[in-house]
């Protein structure tokens, strides 16, 4: 116990007394937050993150994924609790010690980034905020934490012959067609890991090469798909799982479900392995960063590339001026990007 309160047994987690102190939401989805779900979370914990969830949604203001995220950073916090600190029984007894081992442990065990732990310890905040304001905690743990901001603001990105290697170790997944053709469609469409998990049959015309990415609220991009992408999906989608009926999921796993942000990563990871890159702060969204960095770098019109990234201001597509200098008249842009040289398309076999 880090803190010399004592915590009495009212304010046991999986206590009535505690229980009755707590608001009593509507039920939420938890197939969708898997909140506790295959752990041994204490039911008060639970039952206290169930609460902050509806309440966060109530209020509004943030994103139906900003809730998802903080539901499965919470759920890792309760899991790490179960796990390494047992005798922990009260939110009472969590202290600062508890929060850097939690973080610590995600970045050395997990392989969290600096970014991942910062957005976990902004979901910790906002619980302890809530719990202290609904239920009285006398100390908010979260108070004496920082994490130290980025020191640039450079993203992390590859290089082109990273991006060829990452491509070529993306045949050695369990399922190189799929996976190939997910981080093609990465390096050359800059597309985000949300906009690629919710990407439907409707939303890819082959015919005509082009695709339709839904980002924040509800925002629609058309691109136009390079020829080594185009192939990539081509050869995917003649090898697509059968999907039941009432499915429209675009990339999908052995079962015919929609593939998961967890699934992309796993498959991430294992290409990175194999292609052997290793740099810190390295994410799924790196690859966004690298598609637009190429494309600076070989000198497509800002204007042509502000509308393909999808950004509403010129000025963040100004801010890839880190890349280097960009030939003085912009060069005219075929969609043929700077990766699909070099890269064979794998075949099943």
């Amino acid at each position: 116990m880090e803190h010399s309160t004592y915590a009495h047994p009212a304010e046991r987690f999986d206590s009535p007394a505690c229980a009755a102190h707590l608001p009593a939401p509507p039920p939420i989805d938890l197939a969708a937050y898997r909140i506790g779900r295959g752990t041994r979370l204490q039911a008060g914990y639970q039952r206290a993150v169930e609460a902050f969830l509806f309440q966060l949604q109530a209020d509004g203001g943030v994103s139906e994924n900003t809730v998802r995220h903080y539901a499965h950073d919470l759920e890792m916090f309760g899991r790490y609790l179960v796990k390494c600190r047992p005798r922990i029984e009260t939110l009472q007894e969590v202290g600062p010690a508890t929060l850097v081992g939690f973080l610590r442990y995600m970045t050395s065990v997990r392989n969290n980034s600096r970014e991942s732990n910062r957005r976990r310890l902004a979901a910790l905040r906002k619980l302890f905020e809530y719990v202290r304001e609904r239920e009285g905690l006398r100390h908010d743990p979260t108070e004496q934490l920082a994490i130290e901001a980025k020191r640039s603001e450079r993203p992390v990105t590859l290089s082109l012959d990273e991006c060829r290697r990452l491509l070529e170790a993306t045949k050695m997944t369990s399922f190189p067609i799929r996976d190939h053709a997910i981080f093609r469609l990465f390096l050359t469409t800059g597309c985000t890991l949300s906009e690629l998990t919710t990407l439907r049959l409707e939303d890819v015309t082959l015919g005509d090469g082009r695709i339709t990415f839904s980002g924040r609220n509800d925002v629609r991009r058309e691109v136009r798909l390079s020829p080594g992408c185009l192939e990539a999906l081509r050869q995917y989608a003649a090898w697509r799982p059968k999907a039941p009926a009432d499915s429209r999921a675009f990339f999908l796993n052995r079962r015919g479900e929609s593939v998961t942000k967890g699934a992309v990563y796993h498959a991430f990871h294992i290409a990175l392995r194999h292609a052997g890159i290793r740099k810190e702060g390295l994410t799924v969204h790196s690859l966004r960063h690298t598609c637009i960095a190429l494309l600076w770098e070989a000198g497509v019109s800002i204007k042509v590339l502000q509308q393909f990234a999808g950004h509403r201001s010129l000025a963040t597509t100004r801010t890839y001026r880190w890349v280097g200098p960009r030939p003085s008249v912009p060069q005219p842009w075929d969609w043929v990007h700077p990766v699909d040289a070099s890269v064979d398309v794998p075949t099943e076999a």
